[in-house]
């Protein structure tokens, strides 16, 4: 059995593939594109798509045991594209875990159609416990996997009404334009502020690598064996940085918070 706990070399971060939202945000010319419903939850494009079959002779080498993976809907996507011919997919675990959502900055770092994502996972998967880790999150906060992010905004700018508004009109089917009215009812594109920031995500970061090394202390690993990890650009950009542990109060990236490429992957020790 692998006796380094540190996991070095078998945990792959992976990033999920472009989406128009990724094409739109880089250009940062129009900040609505951030309030924009027509994003939300926003899938791959055919770039994303291209970039996760390339994806897929990567990961081919790798003999992949465990798979933890984003509720949002273009990394699903991109891990089922890259996955879907793996020597290990009937033999390998796939589990949807909430804390690798990406920062909640824009529409379309708010999940929706839960169920629908719910049954493609449970229809992709070969373990019939692919949903447990949601679950429990959702059970422990007493909250709706429709609303699971929820948890994660930034407690100094939430507006309660507006919150208690969105949980209502989502349970009563009558959501249209909130996400988007939320997004800005929490976003001050002057000083920065997100509905979520760094500090909130960084907490979630640290709280998933606790998780995962509980996890693989009950699940050993051996030592050819790999996890994959499917989350989103904020997320693994603070994972690999080691100076934001250093940094009491993170209004920015960290110096080594270098960004990854869609669909890249790195190692990375817990």
């Amino acid at each position: 059995m692998n006796d380094n706990s540190n996991y070095e070399g078998q945990i792959l971060y992976i990033r999920h593939g472009n989406t128009d939202y990724n094409i739109l945000f880089e250009n940062k010319e129009d900040k609505s594109i951030l309030f924009n419903e027509k994003y939300q939850d926003t899938c791959l494009n055919e770039k994303g798509r291209n970039q996760s079959l390339e994806l897929s002779k990567i990961l081919t080498d790798f003999n992949i045991k465990y798979v933890f993976c984003s509720p949002l809907l273009r990394a699903i996507q991109t891990i089922q594209i890259a996955l879907e011919d793996h020597k290990n997919r009937k033999t390998m675990r796939f589990y949807l875990h909430p804390l690798l959502n990406e920062t909640l900055s824009g529409t379309c770092d708010f999940s929706k159609n839960m169920e629908i994502k719910k049954k493609s996972v449970n229809e992709y998967c070969t373990n019939e416990d692919c949903l447990k880790y949601l679950d429990e999150f959702c059970k422990e906060n007493n909250i709706s996997d429709e609303i699971f992010y929820l948890k994660f905004l930034d407690s100094d700018l939430i507006d309660q009404e507006v919150c208690k508004d969105l949980i209502y009109k989502i349970t009563s089917n009558k959501q249209e334009g909130m996400i988007g009215n939320l997004v800005k009812e929490l976003t001050d594109t002057k000083t920065c502020n997100k509905p979520e920031n760094y500090n909130g995500t960084f907490r979630r970061v640290k709280e998933f690598k606790e998780f995962l090394k509980k996890f693989l202390e009950n699940n050993k690993l051996e030592k050819n064996e790999v996890v994959c990890v499917i989350s989103h650009s904020a997320f693994i950009r603070l994972s690999r940085s080691k100076e934001a542990y250093d940094i009491p109060d993170l209004r920015a990236y960290p110096k080594d918070a270098k960004k990854l490429d869609n669909c890249g992957i790195i190692n990375l020790s817990i």
